[in-house]
């Protein structure tokens, strides 16, 4: 069991769990990552069904006997609706070329991200299974914006 502690920001919550006042937080990497690499913190499992490229020794929750459990950011590049298709492919060519290249994957890599490049139809499916799954979430624990 845990207990949820407000914070305005990730950088305080990080220093609070480094120093010892609080046990542990969920993170993303971008901003653990130096806290971890520094030992000011130890990662002890990822929220993901495979584990990170980037912590490749830090195992899952499945794998460290925890649930399967999976909460992963992630971003996308949108158009407004009604974009024509060849657009929307000319596009999604153009990103996932550029997804390739070493300096952009360097760079994302080091915002903590795990650059993918998928097509514009895996990406909606994608988007629309996460609004419903956290939709659930949020409407069976009725969580609303403050």
């Amino acid at each position: 069991r845990a207990t949820a502690i407000p914070y305005k920001g990730t950088p305080p919550a990080l220093q609070d769990v480094a120093s010892g006042v609080v046990p542990m937080m969920m993170a993303d990497l971008a901003a653990a990552r130096p806290l971890i690499q520094a030992g000011r913190l130890r990662a002890i499992a990822v929220p993901a069904a495979q584990r990170s490229g980037q912590l490749p020794d830090v195992p899952t929750f499945a794998e460290a006997g925890g649930p399967a459990f999976e909460a992963a950011a992630w971003q996308g590049v949108v158009a407004p609706a009604g974009t024509p298709a060849e657009v929307v492919e000319t596009l999604s060519r153009a990103i996932v070329q550029a997804l390739r290249s070493p300096d952009v994957v360097k760079q994302l890599t080091l915002q903590g991200m795990e650059p993918t490049g998928s097509s514009p139809q895996a990406f909606e499916g994608y988007a629309r299974e996460e609004y419903e799954r956290w939709g659930a979430v949020i409407r069976s624990k009725r969580i609303s914006a403050e």
